[in-house]
């Protein structure tokens, strides 16, 4: 088994290679070697020649195992979570997302070229509280997120990897916050 420059994803022995990329190295030098030449000294030197092929073989093997599970995960709550615990905890898998529960209040946005004065909501009496009440400031609409990441404690120190990793694999338009705690 080759070394695996790929942390956090291995090559499983027991679910073998892609077809297309199945290759038996010592029968492959045995079949190419002419009938006259097939004797073991020369034999084994040939395997000692195609060794580091071989081994740079099972590195791009492990490579597209690796690709194949980076390019799986997705902005979904479920994707996310793997893709998270697979580079941070892959052991006891305690990361979790966590949806906000609030909606966002309703905003009225009165532009300039429509000359409208900034007018207050005012609800009608057949409407039920809560009212939606308009933003005042952008503040108010920044500081709301839709998700909520929270991590164990131990992984503190290693914040900046994880927030690049959600910027990365969250959508664009989605705010979030980072939380820690002891899990």
């Amino acid at each position: 088994m080759a070394r695996n420059p790929y942390p956090g994803n291995v090559i499983d022995p027991l679910q073998p290679a892609p077809t297309a990329y199945r290759v038996d190295w010592a029968r492959l030098v045995l079949l190419l070697l002419p009938a006259l030449l097939r004797r073991p000294r020369q034999w084994a030197w040939l395997q000692v020649l195609t060794a580091p092929v071989a081994r740079l073989h099972l590195d791009f093997i492990s490579y597209l195992f690796a690709s194949r599970r980076e390019l799986s995960y997705s902005s979904q709550v479920l994707l996310f979570e793997r893709a998270l615990n697979d580079r941070f905890d892959p052991i006891r898998r305690r990361i979790v997302i966590r949806n906000a529960d609030t909606e966002y209040a309703i905003t009225y946005w009165n532009f300039v070229h429509e000359q409208q004065p900034v007018t207050e909501y005012l609800p009608q009496r057949h409407e039920a509280p809560p009212f939606p009440r308009p933003f005042r400031y952008w503040a108010e609409y920044a500081g709301q997120t839709d998700f909520t990441v929270i991590a164990p404690l131990v992984l503190r120190p290693r914040a900046v990897e994880l927030h690049a990793l959600i910027r990365r694999l969250k959508l664009a338009t989605k705010h979030y916050s980072l939380l820690f705690q002891n899990l």
